[in-house]
Protein backbone atom coordinates (compact mmCIF):
# COMPACT_ATOMS: atom_id res chain seq x y z
CA UNK A 1 0.00 0.00 0.00
CA UNK A 2 1.36 3.28 -0.93
CA UNK A 3 1.20 7.03 0.77
CA UNK A 4 -1.40 7.63 -1.93
CA UNK A 5 -3.81 4.27 -0.77
CA UNK A 6 -3.33 4.72 2.89
CA UNK A 7 -4.85 8.53 1.91
CA UNK A 8 -7.52 7.71 -0.65
CA UNK A 9 -6.00 10.09 -3.05
CA UNK A 10 -6.65 9.44 -6.73
CA UNK A 11 -3.26 10.67 -7.89
CA UNK A 12 -0.82 10.69 -11.07
CA UNK A 13 2.47 8.75 -10.68
CA UNK A 14 4.05 11.99 -10.64
CA UNK A 15 1.56 13.33 -7.63
CA UNK A 16 1.92 10.02 -5.57
CA UNK A 17 5.90 10.65 -5.83
CA UNK A 18 6.08 14.17 -4.75
CA UNK A 19 3.71 13.15 -1.84
CA UNK A 20 5.49 10.37 -0.94
CA UNK A 21 8.95 12.55 -0.68
CA UNK A 22 7.24 14.98 1.23
CA UNK A 23 5.83 12.28 3.63
CA UNK A 24 9.73 10.96 3.32
CA UNK A 25 10.94 14.18 4.44
CA UNK A 26 8.24 14.58 7.60
CA UNK A 27 9.90 11.11 9.10
CA UNK A 28 13.52 12.37 8.21
CA UNK A 29 12.35 15.57 10.49
CA UNK A 30 11.23 13.15 13.01
CA UNK A 31 14.31 10.77 13.44
CA UNK A 32 16.09 14.58 13.47
CA UNK A 33 14.28 15.54 16.56
CA UNK A 34 14.59 12.25 18.23
CA UNK A 35 18.44 12.56 17.93
CA UNK A 36 18.22 16.34 19.36
CA UNK A 37 16.29 14.45 22.26
CA UNK A 38 18.75 11.92 22.85
CA UNK A 39 21.69 14.03 22.17
CA UNK A 40 20.54 16.00 25.57
CA UNK A 41 20.66 12.72 27.91
CA UNK A 42 24.39 12.39 26.87
CA UNK A 43 26.35 13.88 30.68
CA UNK A 44 27.28 16.86 30.59
CA UNK A 45 31.14 15.64 30.93
CA UNK A 46 31.11 13.91 27.68
CA UNK A 47 32.42 15.82 24.80
CA UNK A 48 30.08 16.97 21.71
CA UNK A 49 32.79 15.83 19.53
CA UNK A 50 32.58 11.99 20.95
CA UNK A 51 29.15 12.02 20.91
CA UNK A 52 29.12 13.00 16.88
CA UNK A 53 32.01 10.57 16.72
CA UNK A 54 30.03 7.64 18.29
CA UNK A 55 26.96 8.39 16.18
CA UNK A 56 28.56 8.04 12.96
CA UNK A 57 30.22 4.53 14.12
CA UNK A 58 27.20 3.13 14.96
CA UNK A 59 26.12 4.33 11.74
CA UNK A 60 28.74 2.29 9.87
CA UNK A 61 29.02 -0.77 12.13
CA UNK A 62 24.79 -1.04 11.37
CA UNK A 63 25.57 -0.56 7.53
CA UNK A 64 28.56 -2.97 7.49
CA UNK A 65 26.26 -5.95 9.42
CA UNK A 66 23.37 -4.74 7.44
CA UNK A 67 24.37 -4.48 3.70
CA UNK A 68 28.34 -5.36 3.52
CA UNK A 69 27.17 -9.08 3.13
CA UNK A 70 25.25 -9.06 0.23
CA UNK A 71 26.27 -5.70 -1.51
CA UNK A 72 30.31 -6.65 -0.70
CA UNK A 73 32.46 -4.32 -2.82
CA UNK A 74 29.15 -1.99 -4.13
CA UNK A 75 28.67 -0.91 -0.94
CA UNK A 76 31.55 1.30 -1.35
CA UNK A 77 31.90 1.85 -5.32
CA UNK A 78 31.33 5.03 -6.68
CA UNK A 79 31.82 6.88 -9.09
CA UNK A 80 32.24 10.57 -7.77
CA UNK A 81 34.56 10.23 -4.81
CA UNK A 82 35.46 13.40 -4.50
CA UNK A 83 31.67 14.86 -4.46
CA UNK A 84 31.17 11.97 -1.51
CA UNK A 85 33.56 12.99 0.37
CA UNK A 86 32.99 16.64 -0.02
CA UNK A 87 29.28 16.10 0.93
CA UNK A 88 30.26 13.86 4.22
CA UNK A 89 32.73 16.96 5.22
CA UNK A 90 29.65 18.72 5.33
CA UNK A 91 28.43 16.47 7.98
CA UNK A 92 31.54 17.50 10.23
CA UNK A 93 31.06 21.13 9.10
CA UNK A 94 27.23 21.20 10.63
CA UNK A 95 28.38 19.78 14.34
CA UNK A 96 31.42 21.92 14.42
CA UNK A 97 29.55 25.01 13.87
CA UNK A 98 26.80 24.05 16.70
CA UNK A 99 29.67 23.38 18.58
CA UNK A 100 31.54 26.61 18.52
CA UNK A 101 28.49 28.63 17.94
CA UNK A 102 26.94 27.25 21.16
CA UNK A 103 29.79 29.14 23.36
CA UNK A 104 28.50 32.37 22.08
CA UNK A 105 25.04 31.91 22.33
CA UNK A 106 22.11 29.93 23.72
CA UNK A 107 21.41 26.77 22.03
CA UNK A 108 17.66 27.92 20.92
CA UNK A 109 19.19 30.98 19.07
CA UNK A 110 21.79 28.91 17.22
CA UNK A 111 18.67 26.36 15.78
CA UNK A 112 16.90 29.28 15.17
CA UNK A 113 20.11 30.97 12.87
CA UNK A 114 20.43 27.73 11.52
CA UNK A 115 16.87 27.31 10.04
CA UNK A 116 17.51 29.89 7.73
CA UNK A 117 19.34 27.56 5.69
CA UNK A 118 16.18 26.76 4.45
CA UNK A 119 15.57 29.86 2.43
CA UNK A 120 19.50 29.70 1.38
CA UNK A 121 18.95 26.57 -0.47
CA UNK A 122 16.33 27.92 -2.23
CA UNK A 123 17.93 30.65 -3.44
CA UNK A 124 21.12 28.23 -3.76
CA UNK A 125 19.43 26.07 -5.90
CA UNK A 126 18.31 29.07 -8.00
CA UNK A 127 21.86 30.60 -8.53
CA UNK A 128 22.93 27.11 -9.24
CA UNK A 129 20.56 25.53 -11.84
CA UNK A 130 18.01 28.31 -12.04
CA UNK A 131 15.32 26.25 -10.50
CA UNK A 132 11.92 27.79 -9.96
CA UNK A 133 11.07 28.32 -6.59
CA UNK A 134 7.02 29.21 -6.81
CA UNK A 135 5.89 31.78 -4.17
CA UNK A 136 3.76 29.89 -2.33
CA UNK A 137 6.80 27.81 -1.36
CA UNK A 138 8.76 31.39 -0.13
CA UNK A 139 6.13 31.84 1.59
CA UNK A 140 6.10 28.58 3.31
CA UNK A 141 9.55 28.41 3.97
CA UNK A 142 9.17 31.71 5.49
CA UNK A 143 6.31 30.77 7.93
CA UNK A 144 8.07 28.05 8.99
CA UNK A 145 10.71 29.99 10.28
CA UNK A 146 8.42 32.23 12.07
CA UNK A 147 6.71 29.02 13.26
CA UNK A 148 10.32 28.19 14.67
CA UNK A 149 10.95 30.88 16.25
CA UNK A 150 7.85 31.49 18.24
CA UNK A 151 8.31 28.07 19.58
CA UNK A 152 11.37 28.85 20.78
CA UNK A 153 11.11 31.90 22.20
CA UNK A 154 14.44 33.10 21.24
CA UNK A 155 15.67 36.76 21.37
CA UNK A 156 18.16 37.39 19.37
CA UNK A 157 21.85 38.95 20.84
CA UNK A 158 23.12 42.03 19.62
CA UNK A 159 24.91 40.97 15.70
CA UNK A 160 27.83 40.17 16.03
CA UNK A 161 30.31 38.13 13.99
CA UNK A 162 29.72 34.86 16.05
CA UNK A 163 26.33 34.55 14.18
CA UNK A 164 28.65 33.22 11.06
CA UNK A 165 28.89 29.93 12.96
CA UNK A 166 24.98 29.18 12.90
CA UNK A 167 24.36 30.21 9.38
CA UNK A 168 27.76 28.18 8.65
CA UNK A 169 25.73 25.35 9.95
CA UNK A 170 22.98 26.18 7.88
CA UNK A 171 24.70 26.41 4.97
CA UNK A 172 26.59 23.11 5.33
CA UNK A 173 23.16 21.41 5.37
CA UNK A 174 21.83 23.65 2.20
CA UNK A 175 25.20 22.66 0.45
CA UNK A 176 24.73 19.10 1.60
CA UNK A 177 21.27 18.91 0.07
CA UNK A 178 22.31 20.52 -3.11
CA UNK A 179 25.23 17.82 -3.66
CA UNK A 180 22.99 14.95 -2.82
CA UNK A 181 20.27 16.24 -5.64
CA UNK A 182 23.59 16.19 -8.13
CA UNK A 183 24.41 12.73 -7.12
CA UNK A 184 22.56 10.88 -10.11
CA UNK A 185 22.50 7.31 -10.19
CA UNK A 186 24.45 7.00 -6.80
CA UNK A 187 22.97 4.04 -4.64
CA UNK A 188 21.12 5.85 -1.30
CA UNK A 189 23.41 2.77 0.60
CA UNK A 190 26.76 4.24 -1.07
CA UNK A 191 26.32 7.56 -0.40
CA UNK A 192 25.16 6.92 3.80
CA UNK A 193 28.19 4.65 3.84
CA UNK A 194 30.43 7.37 2.48
CA UNK A 195 29.02 10.00 4.71
CA UNK A 196 29.53 7.85 7.63
CA UNK A 197 32.72 6.72 6.68
CA UNK A 198 34.49 10.32 5.75
CA UNK A 199 32.90 11.37 8.98
CA UNK A 200 34.20 8.75 11.57
CA UNK A 201 37.67 9.10 9.59
CA UNK A 202 38.34 13.29 9.89
CA UNK A 203 36.43 13.14 13.34
CA UNK A 204 39.22 10.69 14.29
CA UNK A 205 42.00 12.89 14.53
CA UNK A 206 39.92 14.75 17.20
CA UNK A 207 37.78 12.16 19.37
CA UNK A 208 40.54 10.46 20.80
CA UNK A 209 41.87 13.54 22.60
CA UNK A 210 38.27 13.98 23.98
CA UNK A 211 37.42 10.84 25.19
CA UNK A 212 35.81 9.56 27.84
CA UNK A 213 34.86 6.05 28.53
CA UNK A 214 31.31 5.94 28.46
CA UNK A 215 29.26 4.15 31.20
CA UNK A 216 26.63 1.31 29.82
CA UNK A 217 23.91 3.51 29.78
CA UNK A 218 25.60 6.15 27.53
CA UNK A 219 26.74 3.53 24.96
CA UNK A 220 23.10 2.38 24.56
CA UNK A 221 22.63 6.77 24.18
CA UNK A 222 25.07 6.49 21.38
CA UNK A 223 23.56 3.73 19.84
CA UNK A 224 20.19 5.08 20.23
CA UNK A 225 21.70 7.81 18.43
CA UNK A 226 23.54 6.48 15.55
CA UNK A 227 20.72 4.47 14.92
CA UNK A 228 18.49 7.29 14.40
CA UNK A 229 20.93 9.10 12.55
CA UNK A 230 21.61 6.69 9.78
CA UNK A 231 17.51 6.57 9.41
CA UNK A 232 17.57 10.35 9.56
CA UNK A 233 20.08 10.58 6.20
CA UNK A 234 18.31 7.42 4.88
CA UNK A 235 15.14 9.39 4.55
CA UNK A 236 16.44 12.53 3.92
CA UNK A 237 18.21 11.08 0.49
CA UNK A 238 15.08 9.22 -0.33
CA UNK A 239 13.11 12.01 -0.67
CA UNK A 240 15.76 14.41 -2.12
CA UNK A 241 16.26 11.55 -4.57
CA UNK A 242 12.24 11.71 -5.43
CA UNK A 243 11.32 15.03 -6.22
CA UNK A 244 12.59 18.31 -6.14
CA UNK A 245 14.19 20.12 -3.61
CA UNK A 246 12.23 22.63 -4.01
CA UNK A 247 9.35 21.45 -3.01
CA UNK A 248 10.31 18.61 -0.02
CA UNK A 249 13.05 20.63 1.88
CA UNK A 250 10.66 23.09 3.53
CA UNK A 251 9.04 20.30 5.01
CA UNK A 252 12.24 19.76 7.08
CA UNK A 253 10.46 22.73 9.68
CA UNK A 254 8.42 20.03 11.22
CA UNK A 255 11.56 19.02 13.26
CA UNK A 256 10.30 21.34 16.09
CA UNK A 257 6.86 20.16 15.45
CA UNK A 258 8.07 16.67 15.92
CA UNK A 259 10.49 18.20 19.28
CA UNK A 260 6.99 20.05 20.76
CA UNK A 261 4.96 16.61 20.58
CA UNK A 262 7.49 13.96 22.18
CA UNK A 263 7.85 16.98 24.71
CA UNK A 264 4.10 16.41 25.41
CA UNK A 265 4.60 12.81 25.74
CA UNK A 266 6.87 12.71 27.76
CA UNK A 267 6.37 15.56 29.99
CA UNK A 268 2.31 15.14 29.73
CA UNK A 269 2.18 19.30 29.23
CA UNK A 270 0.57 21.11 26.90
CA UNK A 271 2.55 23.62 24.84
CA UNK A 272 1.37 27.19 25.76
CA UNK A 273 1.30 30.84 24.16
CA UNK A 274 3.80 31.56 21.48
CA UNK A 275 5.06 27.63 21.27
CA UNK A 276 1.55 26.79 20.43
CA UNK A 277 1.17 29.16 18.03
CA UNK A 278 4.23 28.67 16.49
CA UNK A 279 3.43 24.68 15.99
CA UNK A 280 -0.01 25.86 14.66
CA UNK A 281 2.13 27.94 11.96
CA UNK A 282 4.49 25.37 10.89
CA UNK A 283 1.10 22.42 10.78
CA UNK A 284 -0.13 24.79 8.67
CA UNK A 285 2.63 25.56 6.72
CA UNK A 286 3.44 22.04 5.90
CA UNK A 287 -0.09 21.57 4.63
CA UNK A 288 0.11 24.05 2.48
CA UNK A 289 2.63 22.63 0.56
CA UNK A 290 0.81 19.15 0.62
CA UNK A 291 -2.29 20.86 -0.34
CA UNK A 292 -0.37 22.61 -3.42
CA UNK A 293 1.14 19.59 -4.68
CA UNK A 294 -1.91 17.72 -4.30
CA UNK A 295 -3.97 20.29 -6.25
CA UNK A 296 -1.30 20.64 -8.92
CA UNK A 297 -0.28 23.79 -8.37
CA UNK A 298 3.60 22.57 -8.59
CA UNK A 299 4.58 21.36 -12.01
CA UNK A 300 5.04 18.52 -11.64
CA UNK A 301 7.51 17.82 -14.55
CA UNK A 302 10.25 19.72 -12.62
CA UNK A 303 13.30 18.22 -12.22
CA UNK A 304 16.70 18.76 -9.92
Amino acid sequence: MTFSDFFGLDASYEKRRYLQAMAAMTVAAFFWAVIEHLGGLVPRGYSPVQTVWSRYLVHMLLMLILFAPRKRSALVRTRCLGLQVLRALLMVGMPACFIWGAAFFPVRVVWLAFWSSIVMLLALKWLLSREQTARYQWFAAGGGWLGIWAMSGAAFPPVSWQYLLPIGMGLCFALYVIMTSRMHGESTQTKLFHTAWWVFLSMSLVAPFQWKMPSFKVLVVYACIGLSGYLCLFFLDKSIEMAPVSVTVPMIFTVPLWSGIQEIIITGRPLEGMAAAGAVIIAGTSALLILAVWSGRVRLSATD
